[in-house]
C-alpha cells in the first residue's frame, strides 16, 4: 500500500463520500448548461423562428452557431482546466451561459440572437464538458462509467422539465411572447447552477482529503496538482479516433433533437401537446439511459458498448423517418431516450481510462471539438434539406446512415483490455 493511499480516508469504505455532492452539483449543471440548452431547443426554437419570422435554415443555423461556439470552446478546455481548474472553469462557464440565455429572451433580430447563441455555446461546453470529466478524478475506473451516466442524466432531465414546461409558457403568453419568458426561466435556472458550482465543487477528492471514491487500499492514488504533459492528449491517435466518432455521434443525432417537434407537428399532423408527450417520454428514459450505458461499459468495454448504441440509433432514426403513426413515434422517442447520452458517457470515461483523470478534461475537449463540428453542421444541413424538399424525411435517413458508420467505425477500437483496470499514470509529473 501506497503511503498516500493509506492516508486517505475515503479508501477506507465510510458510508458519505464527498463524490455524492459532485454528482449532484453536476447533474444540476448539465441539466442547465446542456439539458436546457440544446434539449430545450427543440421546444422553443418553432415558436422563436415563428415570433422573428425565420426560414427553417434560419432556425437551424441558430442552434448551428451556439454550436459553433460549443466547438471553440472545447478546444480551450483542456487550456482552461489547466490554468484555472474544474471548479472555476465550470462555475464561470455556467453562469456565462444563463446569462447569455436570460440575454437571448430578449432579443429583435436575428443577427443578436445569432452572436447570443455563439456566447452561449461557448460557455456551455466549458461549463458542462470538465462537469463530465470530474467522474474520472472522483470515481476509480470500475466505477467511472456508471458515475459519467449518472450526471450525464442532466441532459434528458433538461428535456423532461421542458417537454411539458415550454409549451405550458408558449400557451399561457402566446407564440409572440412565451419562447421570451422560456429563455428567461431556463437561463435564470442555469445562473443558480453556476454559483453552485463555484461554492461546491471541488476539483480533486484529495482537496477534502479523501480518496476517489470505489478506491482500493492498495491502490496507487493519481496526484492532485502539479505538471501535465499536456501534450500527451493532443498527440494521442486514439483519442483523436474517439473524437472523429463523436463527430458522427452529434451529427447523427442533432437533426432529431432539433427537429423532432417541427416533424412531427407538421409533417405528421401530431399536435404540440403529444409532440411534448413524447418528448418528455424521450426524457425520462433518457435519465436512466446513461446510466445503464456506463455500467454495461464497466463491464464489456467501452468498444463493444458503443458499437451497440450506435447501431440502436441508426435503427431509431431509419423508423422515425419511415413514419408509420404514434406508437412508432413513441418507440422511436424510448429508443433514443435510452442511447442519447450514452455515446457522450462512454467517451468521457474512455478518455479517463487512456490518459488518467488529470487529463480526462483534456481528452474529452478534443472529443468535444470534433462533437462540435457535428452539431454547427447538422442543424444547418437538415434544416437546408427541409427547405429544398418541403420535408425533414431525408434529413433522418441521412442520420440514419451516419449512425450506421458510427458503429462500423468503432470496431477497430481496442477491445482486448478490460477498461476496469487502472489506467497508466498519463498525467505523472515530468
Amino acid at each position: 500500500m501506497s503511503e498516500r493511499s493509506a492516508s486517505l480516508p475515503g479508501v477506507s469504505g465510510r458510508r458519505f463520500h464527498y463524490a455524492y455532492v459532485i454528482v449532484a452539483v453536476g447533474i444540476l449543471t448539465i441539466t442547465g448548461a446542456q439539458g436546457f440548452l440544446r434539449f430545450g431547443y427543440a421546444m422553443i426554437l418553432p415558436s422563436m423562428g415563428q415570433a422573428l419570422g425565420l426560414s427553417h435554415a434560419q432556425t437551424g443555423m441558430l442552434a448551428t452557431m451556439s454550436y459553433l461556439g460549443y466547438t471553440l470552446g472545447a478546444a480551450l478546455i483542456g487550456l482552461l482546466v489547466v490554468r484555472f481548474g474544474s471548479r472555476r472553469s465550470i462555475g464561470v462557464g455556467t453562469t456565462v451561459a444563463g446569462l447569455g440565455m436570460v440575454l437571448t429572451g430578449t432579443v429583435a433580430t436575428y443577427e443578436a440572437a445569432l452572436a447570443l447563441q455563439a456566447v452561449v455555446g461557448l460557455a456551455a461546453i466549458v461549463a458542462s464538458s470538465p462537469t463530465m470529466s470530474l467522474s474520472s478524478a472522483w470515481f476509480t475506473p470500475r466505477r467511472r462509467g456508471r458515475a459519467a451516466g449518472i450526471l450525464s442524466a442532466g441532459g434528458p432531465l433538461g428535456s423532461l422539465i421542458t417537454g411539458p414546461l415550454l409549451p405550458l409558457l408558449i400557451g399561457a403568453f402566446g407564440p409572440l411572447m412565451g419562447w421570451r419568458y422560456g429563455w428567461y426561466l431556463l437561463g435564470g435556472a442555469v445562473v443558480v447552477a453556476g454559483l453552485l458550482d463555484l461554492v461546491f465543487l471541488r476539483d480533486h477528492p484529495a482537496d477534502v482529503g479523501l480518496a476517489p471514491f470505489g478506491a482500493r487500499p492498495d491502490e496507487e492514488i493519481p496526484p492532485a496538482s502539479g505538471p501535465v504533459k499536456l501534450r500527451l492528449a493532443y498527440r494521442s491517435p486514439i483519442v483523436w479516433y474517439l473524437a472523429w466518432l463523436g463527430l458522427l455521434s452529434t451529427l447523427g443525432a442533432i437533426s432529431f433533437n432539433t427537429f423532432f417537434t417541427a416533424y412531427l407537428v407538421e409533417e405528421r399532423a401530431l399536435t404540440t401537446a403529444t409532440a411534448g408527450q413524447l418528448w418528455a417520454l424521450l426524457g425520462v428514459t433518457g435519465i436512466v439511459g446513461g446510466f445503464i450505458w456506463g455500467g454495461i461499459s464497466d463491464r464489456i468495454g467501452r468498444k463493444r458498448t458503443l458499437v451497440a448504441v450506435y447501431a440502436v440509433q441508426a435503427v431509431t432514426f431509419a423508423l422515425f423517418a419511415a413514419g408509420g403513426g404514434l406508437p412508432i413515434f413513441a418507440l422511436c422517442a424510448l429508443l433514443y431516450g435510452i442511447t442519447m447520452r450514452a455515446n457522450y458517457t462512454i467517451m468521457a470515461a474512455y478518455c479517463g481510462d487512456l490518459l488518467g483523470p488529470r487529463l480526462g478534461a483534456a481528452a474529452f475537449g478534443i472529443n468535444g471539438t470534433l462533437a462540435g463540428i457535428g452539431l454547427a453542421l447538422g442543424p444547418a444541413v437538415a434544416g437546408y434539406i427541409a427547405d429544398a424538399t418541403a420535408s425533414f424525411t431525408l434529413a433522418f435517413w441521412l442520420s440514419s446512415g451516419v449512425a450506421l458508420l458510427g458503429a462500423l467505425g468503432s470496431l477497430p477500437l481496442p477491445g482486448g483490455k478490460k477498461e476496469s483496470e487502472p489506467p497508466p499514470n498519463a498525467d505523472e509529473h515530468p
